[in-house]
């Protein structure tokens, strides 16, 4: 996202809420398994930390820390759960769990085998809603 230009301390606050809004809503990591505190990231290199990171930043946070470099600093962003990110390294997804972060189709493979599935409301016996308005289940 194109930050504000000089416009005395308010472009300050307004470009800091800028990242952080591209930082969730474009959300993706060069990596999940990279344990070493890059030298010289780029801004907006976001990294998700394994077990055990090293570096005189990231040895402060736990493995599944959220860490993305803007002006030569790292930041902690706070995912809310259901967030998606992609792992560029991997090519794949994760989502933000209750516990951390689950590869995105092993959440979606909890949906197998249902027996019933309400979006917004419990589910219907008939299972076609069209139908069963029209009392034909």
């Amino acid at each position: 996202m194109p930050l504000i230009g000089d416009h005395r301390q308010k472009r300050i606050v307004m470009n800091a809420g800028l990242m952080k809004l591209e930082a969730l809503v474009q959300a993706q990591v060069m990596s999940r398994t990279t344990a070493a505190q890059p030298a010289s990231p780029l801004d907006g290199d976001s990294y998700i930390l394994p077990a055990s990171p090293t570096g005189a930043f990231w040895s402060l946070f736990t493995a599944g820390s959220f860490l993305r470099a803007e002006g030569g600093t790292w930041e902690v962003v706070i995912f809310p759960e259901g967030a998606i990110v992609h792992i560029r390294d991997e090519h794949i997804f994760l989502i933000r769990t209750a516990t951390g972060w689950a590869p995105f189709e092993d959440v979606l493979r909890q949906l197998s085998n249902l027996t019933g599935l309400g979006v917004g409301t419990a589910p219907d016996v008939c299972g076609r809603p069209l139908k069963c308005k029209q009392n034909l289940c």
